[in-house]
């Protein structure tokens, strides 16, 4: 086992990957291969950037990139569904 999969940003971004892969499944079908689609690849390059973090001379670099996909994520989601509605 790699050390990253103790921290517990990896856990929660390993839970958030699932959630999204578990939620998608119940979209209707145009939603399913765009939106869920967009949520399920986002979540998992956050994932990875998250468990490639763990390199020292990277982490710096690989979280700012992990920051910025999650404000991207964000977006998309409230871009997707809006509050209200």
């Amino acid at each position: 086992m790699s050390f990253y999969e103790q921290l517990p940003v990896y856990k929660k971004a390993l839970d958030l990957t699932v959630y999204f892969n578990t939620v998608v499944r119940h979209f209707d079908k145009h939603c399913k291969y765009t939106v869920g689609a967009d949520l399920c690849n986002l979540s998992r390059k956050i994932l990875i950037l998250v468990a490639r973090a763990n390199a020292k001379q990277e982490r710096q670099v690989r979280l700012q990139e992990a920051i910025e996909l999650l404000e991207e994520l964000k977006i998309l989601i409230h871009g997707s569904f809006p509050l209200g509605e």
